[in-house]
């Protein structure tokens, strides 16, 4: 490849800003974790700065923060930290907001005193000199829970229209170099004999034609994000290309979880056809290719 056509990717700032606020619901957390304070893709997410990099990255974590602690962090990230980076990884790991519907029906990210749109949240890097120029990629895992199946849910009617996962608004960002992922497919349906999965939803584990492993699994997203950045054959593959095999290994992903003999009746049959796939927009003028 021409060096001019790839952007400088020798130093990369990774943070991880995590929510793990309980569902107040059911009183437990969504999220799938090692021990109290390490979730399962922020552990991919390390192994992905470690391995991908070459060398000791460790990345910024940032859990439970409110909404103007984010936008703080964003801020001393654009103008600060940026000075130092050529390229740039931010991860939002929890879940979307759907209590409110917004005029253009974005997506809204949950932090620990509300939420903001998703846009709202790119654009804070976007005034930023020390980051023009340099490719910035948004990996937002925002779960939507009402996309996990049920024994709770009733079952003689089908999903009540106002009930319904939100239209995932297409917005292409107005900056340059910026890639966007996000995934609504919640974290739990890669861990369906899990605990938690279990807790949350009302099944039994059971042996059925769609059983996952028993091992602790990230996020379709994040699994399929690091899987495919570690695969030496891909290291030479930019990372807008490589967004369409993260896709199809979701799609794998979502129909085995469609075959699990659990969620064969009519309703959660409907819940789960509404899974769709990540949402990517791009406004790269370059190639962003990693390589150690």
């Amino acid at each position: 490849m021409m060096a001019d056509k790839l952007y400088k990717t020798k130093k990369v700032y990774v943070a991880v800003f995590l929510n793990k606020k309980p569902n107040e619901k059911l009183n437990i957390k969504v999220s799938i974790e090692h021990n109290d304070e390490e979730d399962i893709d922020v552990n991919k997410i390390r192994t992905l700065c470690k391995t991908l990099l070459g060398y000791e990255l460790e990345p910024d974590i940032f859990i439970n923060n409110k909404k103007d602690e984010v936008n703080e962090k964003l801020k001393n990230i654009s103008e600060t930290i940026a000075k130092e980076y050529d390229c740039f990884m931010l991860f939002f790991l929890g879940q979307i907001d759907h209590s409110k519907e917004t005029d253009d029906q974005s997506l809204k990210f949950r932090f620990w005193d509300g939420s903001l749109p998703i846009d709202e949240i790119q654009n804070c890097v976007k005034k930023s000199s020390y980051m023009a120029g340099k490719p910035k990629i948004f990996v937002f895992q925002a779960d939507d829970t009402r996309l996990l199946p049920t024994t709770v849910r009733t079952k003689a009617k089908p999903i009540d229209e106002k009930e319904e996962p939100e239209q995932k608004t297409k917005k292409v960002p107005t900056d340059a170099d910026m890639l966007i992922i996000t995934s609504t497919i919640p974290q739990l349906l890669a861990n369906t004999q899990n605990e938690r999965f279990l807790q949350y939803t009302g099944f039994v584990q059971e042996k059925t034609k769609g059983v996952q492993p028993s091992d602790l699994r990230g996020s379709f997203l994040i699994e399929t994000f690091v899987e495919t950045l570690l695969d030496k054959s891909n290291r030479n593959i930019d990372i807008l290309t490589l967004t369409t095999k993260i896709n199809g290994k979701i799609e794998d992903l979502s129909e085995n979880v469609r075959k699990d003999e659990r969620f064969d009746d009519e309703i959660n049959q409907q819940i789960l056809d509404k899974l769709e796939l990540p949402l990517t927009t791009s406004t790269l003028t370059k190639l962003v290719v990693f390589k150690k």
